[in-house]
């Protein structure tokens, strides 16, 4: 007896549930990676629910079917996983240096097809920093920072020096504003990224805008 369309369909989604919620909670990535990874996910499972029954026939469908739902669902949501390393690499265009300690980070969906922002905060010392800031071509803005501190408190800092992309990592960052910061930024047509690093506690924290 042929399995219903509409019970392989809900396979498939099931499976890409999986997969997204799989790739959010490993990668910190709720934006367009999760995506991709339910949809390879909820394709592979309906073509293999399908393949399985047109060529094998099992008399108890439903086991295999939730067989296959899991399996497909997990790879899919470790094939698109993002390493810490990769998140490192895509703010900074190159791998993280051993200096590196304490890397968090979080991609967001900001709001437009296919447009993402990252949170990223790690501690590093003064040349590991310096020497990221020189390799990555970003150029230092003091004047956009200082006119950030001449505003306190009138003006919320962090969104003065990040912009206003909705960011609940920011919003719990605890910054300082001191004379001990440093603001950088590096940018093209489709990326952004603004590096604030303290030179007293050697935190820097990162926020990488993609579309």
């Amino acid at each position: 007896m042929a399995t219903p369309k509409f019970t392989r369909l809900l396979a498939a989604e099931l499976a890409a549930l999986i997969a997204i919620l799989l790739h959010a909670l490993l990668s910190h990535d709720w934006c367009c990676g999760s995506l991709g990874a339910g949809l390879l996910a909820g394709v592979a499972a309906y073509v293999l629910d399908w393949l399985f029954e047109a060529l094998v026939e099992p008399k108890h469908p439903m086991p295999t079917r939730a067989t296959i739902m899991i399996i497909t669902g997990l790879l899919g949501g470790l094939l698109f996983h993002l390493t810490p390393n990769e998140a490192f690499q895509m703010a900074f265009r190159t791998p993280a240096p051993q200096g590196i300690t304490g890397l968090t980070y979080r991609l967001h969906y900001a709001g437009g097809p296919g447009d993402a922002a990252m949170w990223m905060q790690f501690s590093a010392d003064h040349s590991t920093v310096e020497k990221l800031i020189a390799q990555g071509g970003f150029t230092e803005d003091p004047d956009q920072l200082q006119m950030c501190l001449d505003t306190l408190p009138d003006r919320d800092f962090k969104a003065c020096i990040f912009g206003g992309i909705n960011s609940k990592e920011r919003d719990e960052a605890v910054i300082v504003p001191s004379f001990n910061l440093r603001q950088f930024e590096y940018g093209t047509n489709i990326e952004h990224v603004v590096v604030l690093w303290d030179t007293g506690t050697n935190e820097v924290w990162v926020l990488y805008t993609y579309g």
